[in-house]
């Protein structure tokens, strides 16, 4: 068999493929769920009456190094968890 054709099917090159395409794959459906993660989040905020602009603010603390991510998170969940408004408010009826 020639050395290229043993290459190609080598196990080495299959393990290396996969995981490349594991990465690729991650990559792709992380950015595929920006947009509905970020609608869910402005949806939430608007329910209890609160801006949809502080999800910027809330990505914007996440980019200071060491503790960013972690207020940032700490924000996104104490705001996630609250209850909704029952009332119409300035953004509408919640849903």
């Amino acid at each position: 068999m020639p050395s290229c054709i043993r290459w190609a099917i080598s196990p080495y090159t299959l393990i290396v493929t996969g995981y490349a395409l594991t990465i690729v794959f991650f990559i792709v459906a992380f950015f595929a769920s920006l947009v509905p993660m970020f609608a869910y989040t402005v949806r939430r905020l608007h329910d209890s009456g609160k801006a949809g602009i502080n999800v910027l603010w809330m990505c914007l603390v996440g980019l200071v190094p060491v503790i960013g991510p972690i207020a940032g998170f700490v924000w996104w969940l104490v705001w996630a968890l609250q209850r909704s408004d029952p009332n119409p408010n300035e953004y509408g009826a919640p849903v």
